[in-house]
């Protein structure tokens, strides 16, 4: 088989006939409904929705900057270029950004244009080479900045200040713009200037160390994770300011912290809730792809690839029993609950290894799903190209670069009918607009004078506090993305109403429910549930009885959003598609967030943010060679998903400001944890191989990995990235480094360099090891618990854990919003809402409803505050 798939010659742009069947880039795009430039799309139940008629993106007229090209800054730009900002990178002169020397590299190009990774994130901006540090360059860069709306940026604290490129002096020339950092640690606290990774930050956060096996190292994801996840999150909050400063919401220059840290916070932040209130105690390492409180999960070969397994629910459990022929353990009591199945997993585990090993992983992923049973086909690198769900859809699409070729590569994924996002793009060569933007005569940005550009309604001078002030939302919907989303939303201001009903409440209050549960006041303990729905208020409504239904229907009315996440066709069965909606509300923003989208032959499909993890394909690129593919969370997919939901609802909402048109969006949870596996993806597409899986290791750097430490399962990270941190590392350790020389000795005898500082790192207790090498500026990061999240130091001078009290529970911390103006987070006003607990106060201010009238739904069971058992 050919070996550059997915890409095309960077010389003659043949097409390969092999190539054009499997990659057919205009027929595929042709077929897309989400892609579609005119007309109207389909949508589940058979409703249609209408797509913009002209080339028409929901961030034009906004401009950024780019002063740092890191891969969260390059990522939150992304976001920006591909719905129409105008995006300008300034790039260091001759040597360009750091993501021009990041894998994978595209044989053949010029050494800073051959990066498909900086191709990937400079698509659709400009390119302009500048000295910041010279006072040209700052002249040049304060012209560029001229009337911008945002400046990115990841450089240590102070640094640009110390250029005179800081806020004050980019609002001489911008008096609205907002200054956003996207730094390690944030702006303040004791880590302010620790040196950081992607895997430092998710040792910190509590990520890597329930990964891999118990009685080894634990072992850190692939790739960069940390910093797209990080990316999505800055542009939510971004993307906030400049909605309020467009609504009169705010006024004047700000500058936005967001810390790396905090924004991975999102996959552990209930985890160190649920321990501070002592509602879990600290879960020991169980091996490859084993995550508490879920089992069966995991990832089992079968004769023709790999099957994702998820069964949570006991009608999950017993139908996967049915379907593997092993009822004679299905009713077993002690595996009627998810945790007792895990307490017994190694018996388990062989007996569900030797059923698929001789089965296609195919035929028992779709049967699975006939059965609602969340299973997921497990695509490797190159395979995934290939899955039908994802060409349907157009997940990928051509990016185009003079040196490199065409190769392809995943779009935004999540899709806004009305204003889509650029599909692929064109990366510039560095340097390629310098002429254009700076050496040309009078206002070569077309800027025009300082001062707002996008015809919003600039402020009073009495400034409100909530950036979504005057939004509505409706959340409909449950679990972990879709309640995330919505709370991004309240975080920042906006009115969310989460509507439940009694027999069929948000499941993350609880999926095992029985009488007693309900009796000792189960439904209002879940920290999970209790942590993505602060800030909300909430209601009941029998959404299946006429009444409930056009209760809703009134609220919709009077609403701005509606987010909902159930699976494709549930809401059209109710009378309650976007279509239908729309003509209740014809200025409705409103997002459907199903597991692989709204469209394409899973659209209906069953899944858990463990799923989708699976069905990405990611897997691959983690763990040890020798392991299965390596999932990284028990329901990575949830909180990943949540983020793009909420850098959705923002974009849509900046559109429908500015021009008053709503519209539909459809987002695919699977297809968002696409970036996070994009050095893989890059690989197969613009190289014809994926990255060999290394573990811990790197295929560039030593020492790159997990070390023990004094005490049980403690670990840190370190990360030696340049030879000055070698030698500062060589120095700090005396002789026990001493006979390694440079990288390329150091590659070539890791094991023995991993082993000698191995000895010496275990003397050490972790807090203060990574205190010492950090001191010396080297990446260095504790391995701990989300357990400990609530007490470390740098998070609590930051005020990053507010206690919040809430009926049931008591006191709890709750997780800060990941993006802060200067030095304090945004506030939390409420808890979470109990079941239906502002029925009365919704149903008679919002919709003028009576108290005969309430008394009666009531009695209808169509609204009410305790559980149902159906």
């Amino acid at each position: 088989m050919e070996g550059h798939r997915g890409r095309l010659s960077p010389v003659t742009q043949r097409r390969h006939p092999d190539r054009e069947r499997r990659f057919p880039y205009r027929r595929t795009r042709d077929r897309l409904p989400a892609r579609a430039e005119t007309g109207d799309v389909h949508l589940p139940g058979g409703g249609r929705a209408p797509v913009s008629p002209r080339p028409n993106r929901a961030l034009a007229g906004l401009r950024a900057l780019d002063l740092s090209g890191t891969v969260a800054t390059g990522y939150c730009g992304k976001l920006l270029a591909d719905h129409g900002a105008e995006v300008i990178d300034v790039e260091p002169a001759g040597r360009g950004f750091p993501t021009r020397w990041l894998a994978p590299f595209v044989p053949g190009a010029p050494a800073q244009e051959r990066s498909a990774l900086h191709a990937w994130l400079s698509a659709n901006k400009q390119s302009v080479e500048v000295d910041i540090r010279s006072a040209e360059g700052r002249a040049s860069v304060l012209r560029l900045g001229r009337g911008a709306d945002l400046v990115l940026e990841a450089e240590t604290p102070g640094t640009l200040a110390g250029l005179g490129l800081g806020l004050p002096d980019f609002a001489t020339v911008s008096p609205d713009i907002v200054m956003t950092s996207v730094t390690w640690f944030g702006q303040s606290g004791p880590y302010r200037d620790y040196a950081g990774s992607d895997n430092v930050v998710q040792a910190l956060v509590g990520l890597v160390r329930g990964i891999g096996q118990p009685d080894d190292a634990p072992c850190a994801p692939s790739g960069y994770h940390a910093q797209i996840i990080a990316g999505l999150t800055a542009y939510i909050g971004a993307m906030g300011q400049v909605v309020a400063r467009e609504t009169g919401n705010a006024a004047g220059p700000a500058h936005l912290d967001a810390s790396i840290l905090e924004a991975n916070l999102c996959f552990t932040d209930v985890g160190a809730v649920a321990g501070h209130s002592r509602r879990v105690t600290e879960a020991r390492r169980m091996g490859v792809n084993r995550f508490p409180p879920t089992y069966p999960l995991g990832i089992f070969a079968c004769r023709d690839g790999w099957l994702g397994v998820t069964a949570l629910t006991p009608a999950q459990w017993h139908a996967f029993c049915r379907l593997l022929g092993l009822e004679h353990i299905a009713d077993e009591p002690r595996y009627q609950t998810s945790v007792g199945r895990l307490r017994d997993a190694d018996r388990m585990e062989p007996l569900i290894v030797e059923r698929v090993a001789d089965r296609s992983a195919r035929e028992l992923f779709e049967r699975g799903q006939e059965m609602r049973i969340p299973l997921a086909f497990v695509p490797t690198m190159e395979q995934l190209f290939d899955v039908d769900q994802f060409v349907e859809r157009g997940a990928f699409a051509p990016i185009e670069h003079p040196d490199q070729g065409t190769y392809l590569a995943p779009v935004t994924p999540f899709r806004l009918l009305g204003t889509p996002a650029a599909a692929g793009g064109t990366a510039p060569r560095l340097g390629a607009s310098t002429r254009k933007l700076l050496e040309g005569d009078g206002d070569p940005t077309g800027a025009g004078p300082p001062g707002r550009r996008h015809g919003g309604v600039p402020s009073a001078p009495g400034v409100r506090e909530r950036l979504l002030a005057g939004v509505r939302v409706v959340d409909l919907s449950m679990g972990w993305a879709g309640p995330l989303a919505a709370r991004h939303l309240a975080d920042m201001g906006a009115e969310v109403i989460k509507v439940e009903s009694c027999a069929r409440f948000d499941w993350w209050r609880g999926w095992e429910a029985t009488r007693e549960w309900i009796d000792g006041g189960g439904a209002e303990k879940s920290v999970a549930f209790n942590t993505v729905n602060r800030n909300k208020r909430g209601i009941t409504l029998d959404l299946a009885k006429p009444r409930g239904n056009a209760l809703l229907k009134r609220l919709v009315a009077e609403s701005d959003v509606v987010v909902e996440n159930y699976s494709a066709g549930v809401l059209p069965k109710l009378g309650l598609s976007y279509e239908v909606l729309r003509e209740v509300n014809p200025q409705l923003v409103m997002i459907s967030m199903p597991a692989f989208g709204t469209n394409g032959p899973w659209r209906g499909y069953r899944a858990y943010g463990s799923t989708v993890e699976q069905a990405s394909g990611i897997p691959h690129l983690s763990g040890r060679p020798e392991w299965k593919p390596t999932m990284v969370h028990v329901a990575y997919g949830d909180a990943t998903g949540g983020l793009n939901g909420a850098a959705a609802l923002v974009t849509a909402l900046r559109h429908r400001q500015r021009t008053g048109e709503g519209q539909y969006l459809d987002l695919s949870q699977a297809e968002c944890l696409f970036p996070l596996g994009v050095h893989g993806i890059l690989a197969q597409s613009a190289t014809g191989s994926p990255p060999e899986r290394l573990g811990n290791r790197s295929a560039t750097h030593a020492p790159h990995g997990v070390f023990p430490c004094a005490g049980d399962d403690e670990w840190i990270v370190i990360q030696v990235l340049d030879e000055e941190q070698w030698s500062r590392l060589q120095s700090l350790v005396d002789d026990g480094l001493g006979s390694f020389g440079d990288i390329e000795d150091r590659l070539r005898r890791v094991g023995a360099l991993e082993e000698a500082l191995s000895a010496w790192t275990r003397s050490h207790e972790p807090r203060a090891l990574m205190t010492l090498l950090q001191e010396r500026g080297i990446p260095a990061g504790h391995v701990r618990s989300s357990l400990e999240l609530v007490t470390d130091p740098h998070l609590a001078a930051r005020a990053f854990w507010p206690m919040l009290e809430r009926d049931y529970v008591g006191v709890q911390p709750q997780p800060s919003p990941p993006y802060r103006r200067a030095s304090a987070p945004l506030g939390i006003e409420r808890p979470a809402p109990t079941l239906g607990q502002h029925n009365y106060e919704v149903l008679t201010t919002l919709l003028g409803l009576g108290d005969a009238e309430i008394a009666a739904l009531e009695r209808e069971g169509i609204i009410g505050t305790q559980p149902v058992l159906e």
